[in-house]
């Protein structure tokens, strides 16, 4: 299973860029970081914002593509 993109770029960083010091920066908790890293877990819009302008990762990389039922699961616009 390939890593989540969060988990990627912290494994990226030149200095470590822990999941504690993530959840301290985002305003959530460390295991949120961690459910996130592991898929277990969606973040709000507000979470899944405050990341991206963390890391400069799209704030989709943080959200899962949902959609009704019946309709498409399709993110490409």
């Amino acid at each position: 299973m390939p890593k989540h993109p969060l988990r990627a770029w912290r494994d990226h960083q030149l200095e470590p860029f822990t999941q504690q010091r993530l959840a301290d920066a985002a305003g959530v908790s460390k295991s949120m970081i961690a459910d996130i890293e592991r898929g277990a877990r969606e973040p709000s819009l507000g979470v899944a914002a405050k990341l991206s302008d963390i890391t400069g990762l799209d704030v989709r990389a943080f959200l899962r593509a949902t959609a009704a039922p019946g309709e498409p699961r399709d993110m490409e616009t």
